[in-house]
């Protein structure tokens, strides 16, 4: 299932890419512009995310994040706990104000984890990306990107992901 959401992932991306140079038309990305939106993961166990983004130019935005999700654990509910997300990132955008517009980024996320026992476990966590923001109209759009992640915690981790998510703009 998670190699068909990838290729699902991929997919989504590379028709993003072929819309933009079929029409190509000067829109958003202005510095000052700021807005509000969410992303969500197509891993289940991540958590659902409010972004902030405010752009410093027309190439360079910063993002705000707070994620929350709950989570199941084989319906087991002594299992089950909560997972709270703060995060800090930048998108350098290659081809300023346009329709489309890919980008390269890096977050920096907090993972809080709330267990039902108790308990707390805490982990951090950097993400390259690469995406792409696909804007709909003047003050909304679309985006998907591709992670890298590495996560610090207990154990450290490597590996891979995607974001969808849309963004409305206030000015």
């Amino acid at each position: 299932m998670k190699s068909f959401l990838k290729l699902c992932l991929t997919l989504c991306c590379c028709g993003l890419f072929f819309c933009a140079w079929i029409n190509p038309c000067a829109a958003q990305g202005k510095a000052g512009k700021y807005g509000f939106g969410i992303k969500d993961t197509v891993d289940p166990e991540e958590a659902f995310t409010i972004i902030g983004r405010y752009w410093f130019s027309d190439r360079l935005a910063l993002d705000g994040n707070f994620g929350f999700r709950y989570i199941d654990v084989n319906d087991d509910k002594a299992n089950d706990y909560k997972r709270f997300l703060f995060g800090i990132g930048l998108n350098q955008y290659l081809l300023g104000p346009q329709k489309f517009n890919p980008f390269v980024g890096l977050d920096f996320l907090v993972r809080a984890d709330d267990l039902r026992k108790g308990e707390t476990d805490t982990t951090s966590e950097l993400d390259g990306k690469f995406g792409g923001e696909y804007f709909l109209a003047e003050r909304f759009s679309l985006s998907a990107e591709a992670l890298l992640k590495l996560r610090f915690g207990d154990e450290d981790e490597f590996g891979t992901g995607g974001r969808l998510g849309m963004i409305f703009y206030l000015n």
